[in-house]
């Protein structure tokens, strides 16, 4: 996956830019502050059509602008080149809602599931740490995004999941429990069993592959001298080793047995939208013994995996973002790092050039494999 080109109107701090990239290493570099980042935020928007740092579109527009488009070209594995722009446009000025436009290849994309597994992109920030340390809503969103990008059946189920859990909950506040009400509950539920065990099954499925691919990388930055696990923690009891069938009953049953409880909380209690993704280091929960030095390494072997996983069954190298986070890798994280450059496109951003050249020339990189762009307030200067 190569970016060829990158233009952004109104984004953030930036009025209107072009940019050409090469297929190596590219370099943002400049002060704190200056936009460095938010060049990495419009790439890795194309993936999933959200931003990393937030869930709000109008969060992106420039200061007094009304609308945002992101345009990137790019080549997904052979020499035919695409493009991909979202566009936002909010009603007014003091209107939170607005209208967002996706294409692929001047095209119009009317679902966002038709946007998934276009364009793949890993990014490493600052704010992966808290991959640990925050609750399980970060977690759960990691596992959505990597598992919606090789499966758009997955992306469809989840969100009708998310549907019937709205419709379910809004009905638990009711609290009108006639014979209509429960035999609607009860479609409910039997919907709800099928799309739970399909999505937790997957969930599953992929957690245990990117766990190995972890493991690994997490040896090698350690030095193997420590041990990492993963796990998936589920709020519904049945053993999913099972028949899809049997599966599906012990789930309907369990949601069944979980009703009361249900009413009296008013929402639903059992579900993917409460299971978690634990870190273990050497058998104990990393979030409560990991230093800051071995969240950053189990965070770094997580997304090295992740890269692995896109890779593996998408049969194209995703584009690596890094985000402020060179001058943090000692020897072992920066070998780690490395090896998952190769054959990939790279964007980094740093406050010196010179953070990258160190790191990348470590890697027999010469130096017409390497692009700087020096950020100044929104703008490239020379």
């Amino acid at each position: 996956m190569i970016i060829n080109k990158l233009e952004l109107e109104n984004f953030r701090n930036y009025d209107h830019l072009t940019a050409s990239f090469i297929p190596e290493i590219n370099v943002f570099y400049g002060f704190n502050g200056q936009g460095k980042t938010n060049l990495l935020e419009a790439i890795y928007l194309c993936t999933c059509g959200r931003s990393h740092r937030t869930s709000r579109d109008a969060d992106l527009i420039k200061f007094e602008q009304l609308h945002y488009q992101v345009l990137i070209e790019f080549i997904p594995q052979d020499e035919y080149c695409e493009t991909l722009s979202i566009a936002y446009k909010k009603d007014n000025f003091s209107s939170a809602r607005g209208k967002r436009i996706i294409k692929h290849d001047g095209i119009e994309l009317t679902r966002i599931v038709d946007l998934m597994g276009i364009f793949h992109a890993v990014i490493f920030a600052p704010e992966d740490l808290q991959l640990l340390k925050d609750g399980p809503g970060i977690r759960r969103r990691f596992l959505d995004i990597l598992i919606s990008q090789i499966d758009k059946l997955y992306f469809i189920k989840l969100q009708q999941f998310v549907k019937i859990i709205q419709q379910r909950n809004k009905m638990l506040k009711d609290k009108n429990t006639n014979s209509k009400w429960q035999s609607l509950m009860d479609i409910w539920d039997f919907q709800l069993a099928e799309l739970v065990t399909y999505i937790i099954s997957k969930r599953i499925q992929v957690l245990n592959e990117i766990s190995d691919m972890t493991k690994e990388f997490y040896q090698q930055i350690s030095s193997g001298s420590e041990m990492i696990d993963l796990k998936y923690e589920c709020t519904f009891k049945t053993n999913l080793k099972l028949e899809k069938e049997k599966v599906v009953q012990n789930i309907y049953d369990e949601l069944q047995k979980q009703r009361q409880n249900d009413l009296y909380r008013g929402s639903t209690s059992l579900g993917p939208h409460h299971d978690d993704m634990q870190f273990f280091l050497n058998n104990k929960q990393a979030k409560l013994v990991a230093s800051q030095g071995q969240t950053r390494s189990i965070v770094l072997a997580l997304k090295l995996a992740e890269l692995e996983c896109l890779t593996e069954k998408t049969g194209i190298r995703p584009v690596l973002l890094l985000d402020d986070v060179m001058s943090e890798l000692d020897q072992n994280r920066r070998n780690a790092l490395i090896g998952a450059m190769k054959s990939a496109q790279v964007f980094v951003t740093c406050t010196e050039p010179d953070q990258v050249e160190e790191f990348s020339f470590s890697k027999n990189t010469d130096k017409s494999s390497i692009k700087y762009f020096n950020i100044d307030n929104g703008k490239f200067i020379k």
